[in-house]
């Protein structure tokens, strides 16, 4: 709980809209993160084995968040998003990505 929290907090801080649910699971064969448009959902994923006993580090999730924040905010908040088959990831989308991470570089650390 104080994972989410911070991670949450950090997003918040830097001015990254925090209106999803956030899970954290334990592991993932395919994916470091997940987002689900019909819940607004991000799932992040813990640990790199199933065995769960290799954490991801902090920063490395909180990039992954931010990742799936930047879907999260196309889908709810950009009123000009339309998800191409096939395309996860548009031009927009690695615009806001890099320009939130940097927010995060220049405020968080």
């Amino acid at each position: 709980m104080i994972l989410k929290i911070r991670l949450l907090n950090d997003l918040k801080y830097v001015g990254i809209p925090i209106d999803f649910n956030l899970v954290i699971k334990p592991f993932s064969k395919r994916y470091n993160g997940r987002y689900d448009p019909n819940s607004r959902t991000v799932i992040l994923y813990r640990y790199e084995d199933s065995e769960c006993t290799i954490k991801i580090d902090y920063n490395t999730l909180l990039e992954t968040l931010v990742h799936e924040a930047v879907h999260h905010y196309q889908w709810v908040h950009d009123i000009n998003f339309k998800r191409e088959k096939g395309t996860m990831h548009d031009s927009n989308f690695y615009y806001i990505y890099n320009k939130w991470i940097e927010r995060l570089t220049v405020k968080v650390g």
